[in-house]
């Protein structure tokens, strides 16, 4: 079983990724890791423009 689950934690845009995979997929795990690695990566800039654009405006 994999599964994956994220959330933003705190006012400092941090965010805390949790990959619980069963031992025997050492590879998939990595491999996991590096997609969830991205997708939150791009997350967090698009949040981050949002709230550039935001402050523009206001």
């Amino acid at each position: 079983m994999v599964q994956f689950s994220a959330r933003e934690k705190g006012f400092h845009n941090e965010i805390e990724a949790v990959i619980d995979v069963d031992k025997d997929n050492e590879k998939l795990k990595k491999y996991g890791q590096k997609i969830l690695l991205k997708i939150l990566l791009e997350q967090l800039e698009l949040k981050n423009g949002l709230e550039k654009q935001t402050r523009r405006v206001q």
